[in-house]
């Protein structure tokens, strides 16, 4: 760059001393002041950032997105809540399901204490057999209910099954309406 001026400056004082010599005299010469200046060149690139982990992020449920905790550029940390669903209908179903189970559980005991009657019911009438008290009829009727006691058993306990899977599949909704970050980003 320097070469380059010295060379222009010396050119303008050769062309100078020229031109005076054709005209007969002196050339007149005026020289400015040299200045070191830093020369910033800027070159645009085009460029590909590539992240080192990639990850999607998507709802594990449908719903209806209430809020966004974040925003294009933003630092996030694993586990950071980046978006938030609508949470109403899924307390209403938590609840829902919270009160199926306690009645499962409620008719699970109503079902056990019924058996427990008709059990007992039933050994005091066949500890009678043999003796005059003891009637064929009501012992096969104490058998019946025993027998259906048994089913009303099994029946609440399959509620309380359907109960507790209810209640699992609602606290499942609710606990992924939160949408997490999945790395560091």
């Amino acid at each position: 760059m320097h070469h380059r001026l010295m060379f222009i400056v010396a050119l303008a004082l050769g062309l100078s001393a020229g031109n005076a010599l054709a005209q007969g005299g002196p050339a007149r010469v005026i020289v400015d002041p040299v200045a070191m200046v830093d020369v910033k060149e800027t070159q645009p690139l085009v460029a590909r950032l590539v992240s080192l982990a990639q990850s999607d992020v998507a709802t594990r449920i449908p719903g209806i997105v209430s809020s966004v905790r974040v925003q294009v550029g933003d630092r996030v940390a694993k586990g950071d809540t980046l978006t938030v669903l609508d949470q109403e209908l899924l307390a209403i179903e938590l609840e829902g399901a919270t009160a199926t189970l306690e009645q499962a559980e409620a008719g699970l005991a109503a079902a056990e204490a019924q058996l427990e009657l008709a059990r007992n019911s039933f050994n005091r009438t066949s500890q009678l057999r043999g003796s005059a008290a003891f009637s064929q009829g009501r012992a096969e009727d104490l058998q019946s209910e025993f027998s259906r006691a048994e089913a009303e058993l099994a029946w609440a306990r399959a509620a309380m099954a359907v109960g507790e899977a209810a209640l699992k599949s609602a606290k499942y909704r609710v606990e992924n309406s939160t949408i997490r970050a999945p790395v560091d980003g």
